[in-house]
């Protein structure tokens, strides 16, 4: 505006010219897009503008160079900024001495030469900062392979070329079996070693394979703790994958000696292939974390491919998984009452208590029974809704009942391994026991042997929460998930409660069976602990329990599952004033 009025023409017309390509570009921003040639021509715009205002103006127009030369290092990247600005500099001082003397020109090359130079090493420290936090965002902080992010951004990227490049992808998704022991055994430094060496053998199987032979054709991952993805995108043949299979499985399984230590590792491997046709990333490693979970199931270090099998199974949990939410939402479960038993000194059956067993009556979830539900609620995060609906509603009708039991009488309800890692669990059981008046002494929570197999320092912790809360504890399925014995002495339990395998093969000709029995009795002794026996289906089970000083009976034998008010009616009524024990289990 200055130039047009008092000015030079010539400066009005590059100032305005550069004016509205900045504005443009400013209104193109602002809805989101970009234009390579609306920047380009910006540039030149302003470049022209600061030549003409060294021509014409001198001096004052050469200060206009060091914003220029800001501005390209904030643009580009250090090397072509450098040429750039030198070269645009260089120009701009030589049209200055149209107006000035060449002395004061040269004089300008100084503070103009320090701009360059500061602003050289500050873009240097810019685009080191971020390649550094680039390789933290995308890289595995211990193996120096891809992480999840990454890998998953790189596989989308390779499934889209698929269709073109008329190929096939696989992704092999592999967990270190038991690897939790070597952290448990050695340490987790030891196993940090453990996880670098694996990394290394991975990626080596693959490059030695002159079937995915271009390493931008394949690409390795550690997405969590002890598991590691690896995709090929250059495969032909299903006969490749087979043998890149093997490979990884021949590379896992190899001796491995850390710091002296020598270990034997195995993997469990899922795989899956594509074509690129209608499927993404994170459906891919869905398909190949799913088939490792088959691997593992059927015996661990092998490898298995994801088939129609699997991908029916993985519908039938999503189905379920809908029919759990809606089964919630329509408040459709509910509760069913099993009698517990313990015998009077002449022998005769007295209540001691009751299981609760969950029940759905949703036509989703028709046919379907607990143990169907119950772990697919535990891997989509149902379970903790479920639990709380449990523990909510069996707090309501004990305390609908509470004057009439006596002192003694104990609520025990079973409650998912998910929740030992649930840091919020101890508070909401204490406030619900606090809403519904119920004492906490009179509470015990059944938790599942095999839930404690990988027990460490923060599930003891949880169960030692909930004991000092004045909760009580007992270990459900005792004797299925091999529990060291010696480990007892670690669990805050008050009650051991004999898995029904081991009951219903009580007889004459199954005396392992029995002695198995005794040693879980002869334990119970010593660690003062209860005993309840579930799964009691005939008298001569009930009479070698009673034998064998067993505390508690449980069993179709005794009595089956009915309603709260005919459990009630029937039995609580009549029979609470001879009992001095009840037990009420969830699921």
């Amino acid at each position: 505006i200055y130039h047009y009025f008092f000015g030079n023409n010539y400066i009005y017309m590059t100032t305005s010219s550069a004016a509205v390509f900045l504005l443009v570009i400013i209104v193109v921003r602002l809805f989101g897009k970009d234009s390579a040639f609306l920047r380009t021509a910006a540039l030149a715009a302003i470049v022209i503008t600061i030549y003409s205002t060294c021509y014409f103006l001198g001096i004052r127009g050469t200060t206009w160079l060091f914003p220029l030369v800001i501005g390209l290092f904030f643009n580009y990247s250090k090397k072509c900024a450098l040429i750039m600005s030198t070269i645009l500099v260089f120009i701009g001082l030589m049209l200055a001495t149209h107006t000035v003397e060449t002395e004061l020109v040269v004089r300008m090359l100084f503070p103009l030469g320090l701009t360059i130079s500061f602003a050289y090493l500050y873009r240097a420290t810019i685009e080191k900062e971020q390649y550094l936090l680039e390789k933290e965002a995308n890289e595995d902080y211990l193996t120096g392979i891809r992480n999840r992010r990454s890998f998953q951004g790189w596989l989308q990227r390779a499934i889209s070329y698929l269709e073109k490049d008329n190929y096939l992808l696989a992704v092999f998704y592999l967990d270190i079996d038991d690897f939790k022991m070597i952290n448990d055994t050695y340490g987790h430094d030891v196993g940090d070693l453990v996880l670098r060496e694996i990394s290394k053998r991975l990626v080596g199987s693959m490059r030695q394979t002159d079937l995915v032979g271009r390493a931008d054709k394949h690409q390795f991952a550690r997405i969590a703790g002890d598991e590691f993805v690896i995709a090929a995108s250059h495969i032909e043949h299903q006969q490749s994958v087979d043998i890149i299979a093997q490979r990884l499985l021949a590379s896992i399984n190899a001796p491995l000696n850390i710091d002296g230590v020598e270990l034997k590792l195995s993997t469990s491997i899922g795989v899956t292939i594509s074509d690129g046709h209608n499927v993404s990333a994170e459906e891919l490693l869905r398909e190949a974390d799913a088939a490792m979970y088959r691997s593992k199931e059927q015996g661990k270090n092998r490898v298995t491919y994801f088939d129609e099998e699997i991908a029916r199974q993985i519908k039938q949990k999503q189905l379920i998984a809908k029919g759990i939410e809606e089964a919630l939402r329509k408040e459709e479960f509910f509760l069913n009452f099993m009698p517990i038993f313990k015998l009077d000194p002449q022998q005769q059956k007295v209540l001691a208590g009751a299981e609760v067993l969950i029940r759905c009556q949703s036509d989703s979830l028709m046919g379907l029974g607990p143990d169907q539900y119950i772990p697919v609620a535990e891997e989509c995060g149902a379970i903790k809704d479920i639990d709380l609906y449990v523990i909510r509603r069996s707090f309501q009708l004990l305390s609908s009942v509470q004057e009439m039991l006596p002192k003694d009488f104990i609520l025990a309800i079973n409650i998912s391994s998910k929740e030992l890692y649930n840091d919020e669990f101890p508070q909401q059981l204490d406030s619900l026991a606090t809403e519904y008046n119920i004492k906490r002494s009179m509470v015990e929570l059944e938790i599942t042997e095999t839930s404690l197999v990988a027990c460490d320092d923060k599930i003891i912790a949880m169960l030692q929460t909930i004991k000092n809360k004045g909760f009580n504890l007992s270990l459900d399925d005792f004797g299925t998930g091999y529990t060291a014995f010696s480990q007892l002495q670690h669990y805050p339990v008050d009650t051991l409660k004999i898995d029904r395998s081991f009951v219903w093969n009580i007889d004459d000709a199954n005396q392992n069976q029995e002695t198995m029995v005794d040693v879980i009795l002869s334990l119970a002794k010593l660690y003062e602990v209860k005993i309840v026996a579930e799964g009691v289906e005939t008298q001569s089970q009930l009479d070698y329990l009673a034998r064998s000083n067993c505390d508690y009976f449980q069993g179709f034998f005794l009595a089956k599952p009915m309603p709260w008010e005919t459990f009630k009616s029937d039995y609580l009524k009549s029979n609470l004033a001879g009992s001095d024990l009840g037990f009420l289990h969830s699921y």
